[in-house]
């Protein structure tokens, strides 16, 4: 064997175990091989281009420089790294929580890719399923604790609650107590689902006073309400607007009204809920004192009036 022709093998050998450190000096071969050792090297340049794009393949480096066109060995490489590129991005978007994404182009893992990606969106949904169940269940039970059961108006647990946040924050607001006139009478003369029927209708012209304000059964026949913003004047106004309507309506078997008290706070205010809550309450009862004599006259006209 001439020593151009082992040099190449030598080449060769450094080629395929450490073809970044092989060199051949195609001026010392023979003439005749020379243009055959210029491909030689070629090749040998192209396998070690495509052996370090392999190993940074290997360790996830897809940021790497990928070899030239014109290095054809290195094309079943590239076009696995352009199927990782995709495939990062798919799996990006998976984390995002799209779980439509599908693999199509890498044969068995593509369908582990698509399994997976089917049992989280199921999962998922199952998921989001039992968080809508437990939010109803939820929504229950604060129901449940803060609505009352006859009118559906909030109850005394969640105003009072309402009424000490306000209070703690130093809210500008109206505090209106209401008490149902002669619900007594009408449960003793008529029967105690009339005196239900009775409140839900008062509750229903109480939930007329605007859609901001918090409107609460307390119990029994007391009503209050809690008005954000609004002045002593405007709650007085509304109200009273809403008992002339309660008191105005036709055809019925007794008359129907209400008593109130108004009480406004600001930030100035130094009375505690329950204080704001007992001035109302007393007001409330000045109101019915005064007024005793008009539901009384109403009483005794309806009376007259079934008995004529």
């Amino acid at each position: 064997m001439s020593d151009s022709v082992q040099m190449m093998f030598d080449y060769l050998r450094d080629v395929l175990y450490t073809p970044r450190d092989a060199h051949l000096d195609i001026e010392k071969l023979d003439e005749d091989l020379q243009e055959f050792a210029k491909g030689l090297v070629y090749f040998g340049e192209s396998i070690a281009e495509m052996q370090e794009f392999a190993t940074s393949l290997s360790k996830g480096n897809l940021s790497c420089d990928i070899p030239s066109r014109a290095n054809e060995l290195a094309a079943p490489l590239k076009a696995l790294h352009a199927s990782l590129v995709h495939l990062t991005w798919q799996t990006q978007q998976v984390a995002k929580g799209d779980y439509q994404q599908k693999v199509d182009f890498m044969g068995e893992f593509s369908e582990a890719f698509n399994v997976m990606t089917k049992q989280l969106d199921e999962r998922q949904k199952a998921l989001l399923a039992t968080i809508s169940e437990e939010k109803e269940q939820v929504q229950r039970l604060e129901n449940y604790a803060y609505r009352d059961g006859l009118t559906g108006l909030h109850n005394r647990l969640y105003g009072f609650r309402r009424l000490q946040d306000w209070v703690d924050a130093k809210k500008h607001f109206c505090l209106c107590f209401i008490d149902i006139d002669n619900l007594k009478f009408v449960n003793d003369t008529y029967g105690h689902p009339e005196g239900d029927r009775y409140i839900i209708q008062i509750a229903q012209f109480m939930q007329k006073f605007s859609e901001a304000a918090l409107v609460c059964r307390l119990g029994g026949d007391e009503f209050m309400i809690l008005a954000e913003e609004c002045s002593y004047e405007t709650t007085e106004k509304k109200i009273a607007k809403i008992r002339a309507k309660i008191k105005n309506q036709e055809n019925l078997k007794y008359i129907r009204s209400i008593s109130y008290g108004i009480v406004e706070a600001d930030s100035s205010n130094t009375f505690t809920a329950g204080d704001l809550l007992s001035i109302a309450d007393e007001r409330m009862y000045e109101f019915k004192r005064a007024h005793k004599a008009e539901r009384k006259l109403a009483i005794d006209n309806r009376e007259t009036s079934i008995i004529t």
